[in-house]
């Protein structure tokens, strides 16, 4: 499986000539295999990701780890995509899923009302209770994970590889979920250096300390991070990663339009 990161940063995307090694586009990474591509968060990544991917995939299943709007403010890139999309994530309220999804993207906050625009079939799901994917060749478990209002880990299992997504989380002071155990590779939230998090408490979101001990307490091979605050230039980053080489090799720094295998 080949694995692309369209945007790698957290809440504003903001387009800096000091942070453009790393990338500058909110979260949006994907599964690409021959017709099909499995998509995690649909933030302004979408925009890359829609013009490399959705012209040559049949289907696009998007997996959605809350509604918070720098996961979703891509959506309307994928409107018009040639082929099937469908979202999965789990219900926030007692409102209709698609309200919820596609609330915000109506008048006044939106030109025109998208959900009557977006043909995506949108599917509700539900902590872990697995759901397949791909004709059944992938296994979805859905996971709560500590943030405001929640949000939802994924658990993926295709051909033998598991890879763990667990975006927007914060783990400081939290147990280890059990999905992320014996992961391949697990793609992680660290927002903010250990110096800065303190400003930070609170906002659901972790460090690459964090990443460290849930990579160590999760047997896991590899470990990718992301989400990270818009505020780190490139040499902040290169900095975080030497910090990193010294504390476990197999831990990286996502880069936005950089691919990884698992």
């Amino acid at each position: 499986m080949k694995l692309k990161f369209y945007g790698a940063r957290g809440s504003t995307p903001v387009y800096l000539p000091e942070n453009a090694g790393y990338g500058c586009n909110s979260m949006c990474a994907a599964l690409s295999f021959e017709d099909y591509c499995l998509v995690f968060d649909c933030g302004t990544g979408a925009s890359p990701l829609r013009r490399e991917e959705a012209g040559r995939a049949a289907r696009l299943d998007l997996l959605i780890s809350h509604l918070h709007i720098d996961h979703i403010v891509g959506l309307p890139a994928l409107a018009d995509a040639p082929g099937a999309v469908s979202l999965y994530t789990v219900s926030r309220d007692e409102r209709p899923l698609p309200e919820q999804v596609f609330g915000v993207f109506k008048p006044p906050y939106w030109p025109v009302s998208f959900a009557e625009a977006f043909g995506a079939r949108v599917c509700e799901v539900f902590p872990n209770t697995p759901f397949f994917l791909k004709n059944g060749e992938i296994k979805a478990t859905p996971f709560r994970l500590p943030h405001p209002d929640f949000t939802t880990g994924f658990r993926i299992e295709c051909g033998g590889k598991v890879l763990v997504y667990m975006s927007d989380c914060e783990m400081a002071g939290e147990r280890t979920p059990e999905e992320a155990f014996g992961a391949d590779l697990i793609i992680f939230d660290a927002a903010y250096s250990p110096e800065d998090y303190e400003k930070f408490r609170g906002y659901g979101h972790s460090t690459y300390e964090d990443a460290a001990r849930v990579k160590r307490e999760s047997g896991c091979k590899r470990m990718l991070l992301a989400h990270f605050d818009q505020a780190y230039s490139d040499r902040e980053m290169d900095g975080f990663a030497e910090r990193l080489r010294a504390i476990d090799e197999n831990i990286e720094l996502a880069r936005e339009m950089g691919t990884w295998e698992i």
